[in-house]
């Protein structure tokens, strides 16, 4: 029984934690690209060890497409994640995706 609750309470953080980034990706839908440049832009301190941090931002490449739009994708130099925003013309994000194990 005891395993049992423990295998419940693994998949039901595994599963909260993929709910929080498609929550937060689709939190910025709607909103200025500005935004998301700002937070993955701006250093930020994360442990990347036991007793070891580093401070680093996200990388950021972009890609027009023909239609106005702009593909953002922003880079964890120290994990497995790249968050992807397009944004349209005016600069208003309009769809979020994410790709990577270490994104959740």
């Amino acid at each position: 029984m005891v395993s049992v609750l423990l295998i419940f309470s693994f998949l039901s953080a595994c599963v909260s934690q993929i709910a929080t980034i498609d929550e937060h990706v689709s939190s910025y839908i709607g909103k200025p690209i500005s935004q998301v440049q700002e937070l993955y832009l701006t250093p930020q301190r994360a442990s990347i060890g036991f007793f070891e941090s580093k401070v680093f931002a996200w990388s950021e490449e972009q890609k027009k497409f023909e239609n106005g739009d702009t593909l953002y994708s922003y880079t964890n130099p120290y994990k497995d994640c790249v968050i992807n925003w397009v944004a349209d013309k005016n600069n208003i994000i309009i769809s979020g995706s994410y790709l990577g194990d270490g994104c959740g």
